[in-house]
């Protein structure tokens, strides 16, 4: 079974636990531009309503919300990644995420 065939369970969800995990966001603003932005970090828990990173990069924040869905985690394709042009260097990862971030359904396109 395929991870985004999974129907979302915290033992399901435990598995991630430990793993490193990049995640990519893309804001669509009303204007129509878009921005973007990133962070690392390794999931800490996983509840009823989502797992929870230990961010260890990216964003001032301490810890992030994942949604619960686990179809979202892709294996890691690369062996480092770079964020921006001169930002850290991030190794070991096992997992890349990436989320489109809308004000409402309608701004959201297909990926």
């Amino acid at each position: 079974m395929e991870q985004s065939d999974m129907e979302y369970s915290v033992e399901q969800a435990s598995a991630f636990i430990g793993k490193r995990v990049i995640v990519s966001l893309r804001y669509l603003h009303e204007d129509g531009t878009e921005t973007y932005a990133g962070l690392w970090g390794v999931v800490e828990s996983a509840h009823e309503d989502g797992l929870l990173l230990r961010v260890e990069g990216g964003t001032d924040q301490s810890h992030w919300a994942i949604p619960p869905d686990l179809g979202a985690f892709q294996p890691a394709q690369q062996s480092e990644y770079q964020f921006g042009e001169d930002g850290p260097i991030v190794t070991d990862v096992d997992y890349e995420m990436y989320w489109a971030i809308a004000n409402s359904a309608e701004r959201l396109s297909p990926q």
